[in-house]
């Protein structure tokens, strides 16, 4: 798998994978989250990975059980609405209720699956 470039806000921990290739040159960067300026903190960490079909299907069952609008448990999810690649046949953004999750842009740098849930279990 391949590394990528990642910048990681010192002040709150904020992480974003698209902005290295214009922002590389600079020594202090003014982070998205927080808003302040902060030294240009860049590490490496390997590419995200997308969900497959299967673990979407897996997923899709964990929430019923247990994070169900329906029986009132967990998260208490109604909505679930996904996008897959017809072109690899994985699927690289998940929407529980509004709340959405996908492994472009700023998140390249996540694996979908386990940032999901992480999500629902915390």
């Amino acid at each position: 798998m391949s590394k990528i470039d990642v910048f990681i806000c010192k002040e709150c921990g904020y992480e974003d994978s698209s902005i290295i290739p214009m922002k590389k040159h600079l020594k202090t960067y003014t982070c998205p989250n927080c808003d302040k300026i902060v030294k240009l903190n860049i590490v490496k960490m390997e590419h995200g990975e997308d969900m497959t079909l299967k673990e979407y299907l897996e997923l899709v069952k964990y929430i019923n059980e247990n994070h169900s609008f329906r029986q009132l448990k967990g998260k208490m999810i109604k909505y679930i609405s996904h996008t897959l690649d017809f072109r690899t046949g994985h699927i690289h953004r998940v929407t529980l209720n509004h709340k959405e999750f996908a492994t472009i842009n700023e998140n390249r740098h996540r694996n979908l699956k386990e940032w999901i849930y992480r999500y629902l279990n915390s």
